[in-house]
């Protein structure tokens, strides 16, 4: 285990887009001291603990299918906050009206993943964690070109419209 975790120090990148709750990566716990992790939250701060991580980046920003400005409306349970309005049939129908509470309205200015990631010197990515209440798909068709470069994508999925859009 020595020798592959000498092997892949700095060579395993961990996206994480959403990483509201921070990225605890307890299938990987083996393999941290090689991991760089880049978390990416528009309104979260830094909530995973760094501990032995290879490297860590964690980014206070918003990412997008394209780039520039657009309403983020932050809501009582910040895992929920989106760019989206939310579906208010599928909240009632589930019971979820105090979650999705719009505390305030924010102008964000967003950028692309592939920009974000060239920003920061990262060619290829190891894991892709997306959850981006409800623009997930659409950050995953605009950067296509680093998708096929990626090993392993971890994506949210719901099978009903939650979000508008």
């Amino acid at each position: 285990m020595n020798e592959t975790l000498r092997a892949l120090a700095g060579q395993f990148v961990w996206v994480d887009l959403g990483a509201a709750d921070g990225s605890t990566m307890a299938a990987l716990r083996g393999l941290r001291k090689a991991i760089t992790l880049i978390e990416l939250d528009a309104v979260a701060e830094e909530n995973s603990d760094p501990g032995d991580l290879f490297n860590r980046v964690a980014i206070k920003g918003a990412v997008a299918g394209s780039s520039g400005k657009r309403p983020f409306y932050v809501r009582s349970w910040s895992q929920s906050s989106s760019f989206l309005k939310t579906n208010d049939n599928i909240v009632r129908d589930y019971g979820l009206e105090s979650f999705v509470h719009i505390e305030k309205t924010l102008d964000l200015m967003c950028d692309t993943r592939s920009n974000l990631l060239a920003s920061l010197n990262v060619k290829d990515i190891s894991f892709l964690k997306t959850d981006l209440e409800g623009l997930d798909t659409e950050v995953l068709i605009s950067s296509s070109e680093l998708v096929t470069r990626t090993l392993v994508i971890q994506s949210e999925l719901r099978l009903q419209p939650y979000y508008i859009g």
